[in-house]
């Protein structure tokens, strides 16, 4: 299982996760805290998402 947290702006969320979605991530969590908003991806797809981007 691995946990990422990005803290990015409320208007670039919804392009990150459209770039999320493409690698097949979709088990996402969106925590929003002090108007900044922490993306937690909880996935066991580590070597995947390697391997599409490196294609």
């Amino acid at each position: 299982m691995i946990k990422v947290v990005l803290k990015v702006s409320e208007s670039e969320i919804n392009h990150i996760l459209r770039k999320l979605a493409k690698l097949g991530i979709n088990n996402i969590k969106i925590k929003k805290k002090r108007e900044k908003l922490n993306l937690f991806r909880y996935k066991n797809t580590l070597k995947d998402t390697i391997n599409k981007l490196n294609e």
